[in-house]
């Protein structure tokens, strides 16, 4: 797993993910302050967000890669507060999510079990629109979620 591409921010790097024939390495998108989980799009055109050692899936679905890198980001603020490391293996992460009780304002007061549930049945209907202005759209939803992550 070498990084293939790298700004202030992010970086671009190939994981492996398990398919049922095997393992197979895909274009990941991770961003440096939240590292654990990344971005893939394992089949053309659509983005998840995948835990990046085990390279399993949480959820995706998603036209654009910036409503992923958005809700990975509220994903990964959520752990955080409660004290996941993401980069924990994969069967640690499970536990600790799924015992979880605490809700979290930046998962619409959800826990994360929730929100990556509802995500998994409902997405994506909303926030894939082009008329949707800069704070609506996932760009400013990252941009807000970068200082949040910041000024921890």
């Amino acid at each position: 797993m070498g990084v293939k591409y790298e700004n202030e921010l992010c970086e671009r790097l190939d994981i492996k993910v398990p398919t049922p024939s095997g393992e197979r390495e895909v274009p990941a998108l991770r961003y440096k302050k939240a590292k654990g989980l990344c971005v893939t799009m394992c089949q053309f055109g659509e983005f998840e967000v995948t835990h990046e050692q085990s390279g399993r899936r949480l959820f995706g679905g998603y036209e654009r890669a910036a409503s992923a890198v958005a809700l990975m980001l509220r994903i990964y603020i959520a752990m955080k507060d409660e004290g996941i490391d993401p980069e924990w293996h994969m069967d640690k992460v499970q536990k600790a999510v799924r015992v979880s009780k605490q809700k979290h304002e930046v998962l619409s007061d959800l826990t994360i079990i929730e929100s990556i549930a509802l995500h998994n049945q409902v997405h994506p209907f909303g926030g894939e629109f082009p008329w949707e202005s800069f704070d609506e759209s996932p760009f400013g939803e990252i941009e807000y979620l970068i200082k949040e992550i910041d000024a921890a």
